[in-house]
């Protein structure tokens, strides 16, 4: 694999201004950004963002016509036509307060159109929330899990439902089965056929990380239990890739810990198998990976331990 090299993108007109947890997702010609916020200040939410064309190296705005309300921790994806946007926290129109957010808005970045298309709302059971699992399957997205307000029980708490959206129906569809426990910051791939979700966290005490997985056949509608016999350890904010027959999961953390280690689950054996440490990278948690399908290889970078943020990264080759 021959050195790379980095050049920083354009600063100058449309760029988006500074912050975290908002999405970003590839069309095949433009880096799609939307949402996030800047905790620093006061805090500041978004529901702007910007498209990044690296033939040019230019950003073009955004259209906020129709666009979902101001959002962090939400779902994205790229359905081929256009950037799904869905619930996290943020402003509530309904309610005018802040909330945990079940709405979204469907974008299309054709720079000729750059329009906004609300959603349908979900099943009335399925509350907004953030730290969702979620994949793309190629025709629908699962969304899966999180953290939100139930407003049955008048608390927040961790969920353990889900539904699916398709985009040529409009509409959601429950999922049923018996899912896993209830979790959010959660694993999940799509394998073609099944949607799998690993690890997570149920609170923040040093009991509350998982280990356990299942897996959810598009199908039949069914979960099925993984195994959990040379599993990870518990953790959360694990960098999770899908290599086409196996799902690697490297560092993350429990409660206080972060590690550098990590393990290649293959549904096909049902059996992990472990994928060691990476080259003298440090344990942390909260890193981006992305699985590189001509080279064969996964690519980790960032991620923070504690108060330690790390601009490092990892190639791992199976």
């Amino acid at each position: 694999f021959a050195t790379g090299t980095w050049s920083p993108t354009s600063t100058g007109t449309n760029v988006p201004s500074a912050r975290i947890n908002h999405t970003a997702v590839w069309t095949g010609s433009q880096m799609v950004v939307f949402g996030g916020w800047d905790y620093a200040a006061s805090p500041t939410y978004f529901a702007n963002g910007g498209r990044y064309l690296s033939t040019t190296d230019t950003w073009s705005a955004m259209s906020d016509t129709n666009a979902p309300s101001v959002r962090r921790d939400h779902v994205s994806v790229w359905t081929g036509s256009k950037v799904i946007v869905w619930g996290g926290y943020g402003y509530d129109v309904g309610t005018t307060s802040y909330a945990y957010l079940s709405d979204g808005g469907l974008y299309d970045p054709a720079l000729a159109l750059d329009s906004w298309t609300a959603m349908p709302a979900p099943p009335a059971n399925f509350n907004g929330r953030e730290g969702a699992s979620y994949v793309w399957t190629g025709s629908k997205l699962i969304v899966w899990g999180g953290y939100g307000y139930n407003p049955d029980s008048s608390v927040n708490e961790y969920f353990h439902d889900g539904s699916i959206y398709d985009p040529s129906a409009n509409s959601w569809t429950s999922m049923g089965g018996t899912p896993p426990f209830a979790r959010a910051w959660a694993s999940a791939v799509w394998t073609g056929t099944d949607f799998i979700v690993w690890g997570g966290r149920y609170g923040a005490g040093s009991n509350d990380y998982y280990t356990d997985g299942r897996k959810y056949n598009l199908s039949t509608g069914r979960w099925t239990a993984i195994s959990d016999t040379g599993a990870p350890e518990a953790r959360t904010g694990q960098s999770t890739v899908w290599t086409g027959t196996e799902m690697l999961v490297y560092g993350g953390g429990g409660y206080s810990t972060y590690t550098k280690s990590g393990s290649a689950y293959n549904p096909s054996t049902d059996r992990w198998s472990p994928i060691g440490w990476g080259n003298g990278s440090w344990a942390r948690d909260w890193a981006t990976g992305v699985w590189d399908s001509i080279n064969k290889q996964a690519y980790f970078w960032g991620g923070a331990e504690g108060s330690l943020y790390h601009n490092s990264g990892d190639i791992y080759s199976p």
